[in-house]
């Protein structure tokens, strides 16, 4: 139950400020870590840990959230909105240093408005699913180098929530001790390649 990973994806530019039929188009930019203030319209968990960084890896800026498992970004800031991201496959431009734990947990709604949840974390060693909550663990997950991490969300909730069908993302939590340069999502299958770009 291992995600896609290390996708060659070119540099997303788009925005959340577009319409939504932009979701039409090959990907949606969902966070980047460039530009004056990349944080302010995420919630984070144990602010203190959390900065922007150059990383000479990537020749650019980065956020880094350097203190444990504990700190959490999330999108969007507001609770009380939905991101509505209705690609099928979600990307994170990721560096996870060796030996650290890392997770990305979604509320989705599917097809008949039910809300679930999926849970994805390094910590995991099984596959476990209620019928709203399920907890997929990331076993291969490269560390110590920049990859794309690409998660088949659709088929994540076609095969473990019984007759549902995925409709949309409403809000990601990213956490863990991890470097996060993009989030995205795309229309279609990324081809495999040898890391971000």
């Amino acid at each position: 139950a291992s995600p896609a990973a290390r996708a060659r994806i070119q540099p997303a530019s788009s925005s959340l400020s577009r319409p939504r039929s932009y979701q039409g188009g090959p990907f949606v930019e969902v966070f980047s870590s460039q530009g004056r203030d990349p944080l302010q319209n995420t919630k984070v968990t144990n602010k203190k840990g959390v900065r922007k960084i150059y990383d000479k890896g990537v020749r650019g800026y980065v956020i880094y959230s350097s203190t444990s498992a504990s700190a959490r970004l999330q999108l969007p800031k507001d609770d009380r909105r939905a991101l509505r991201l209705s690609q099928p496959y979600f990307a994170v431009q990721v560096f996870v240093p060796s030996g650290q734990a890392f997770s990305v947990a979604m509320n989705i709604r599917d097809s008949g408005n039910t809300r679930r949840r999926l849970h994805f974390s390094t910590s995991f060693s099984d596959i476990k699913a209620t019928p709203l909550h399920c907890q997929i663990p990331l076993i291969n997950l490269i560390r110590g180098k920049w990859l794309n991490l690409v998660l088949n969300v659709a088929d994540f909730v076609r095969m473990n929530f019984q007759g549902a069908e995925f409709q949309h993302v409403d809000t990601v939590e990213i956490g863990g001790i991890s470097k996060i340069r993009k989030i995205f999502t795309l229309r279609d299958e990324p081809m495999r390649g040898e890391g971000a770009r």
